[in-house]
């Protein structure tokens, strides 16, 4: 009966990682300058733009109004 003994060359795999693969994953995850007030939310600003749907028109005097609010246009003819 004869076993098969795994040679060097089949075993590639390092089971200690060097330092240049530790240091690797650090070094390119950071940004290389801090991200600015103004840059951040200059681009986060079309993620908060969005159309209005609650503007219905009055049914009084016809001009646009928020659902659930009062007309101003008929609140400004009342005063």
């Amino acid at each position: 009966m004869l076993l098969a003994l795994p040679t060097l060359s089949t075993q590639r795999t390092r089971l200690i990682p060097t330092l240049l693969d530790i240091f690797n994953q650090w070094v390119m995850a950071t940004p290389k300058k801090k991200t600015t007030h103004r840059k951040k939310r200059l681009r986060m600003a079309t993620k908060w733009t969005k159309p209005m749907r609650n503007i219905r028109q009055c049914p009084m005097c016809g001009s646009d109004k928020l659902n659930h609010h009062l007309c101003l246009n008929c609140m400004s003819k009342l005063a």
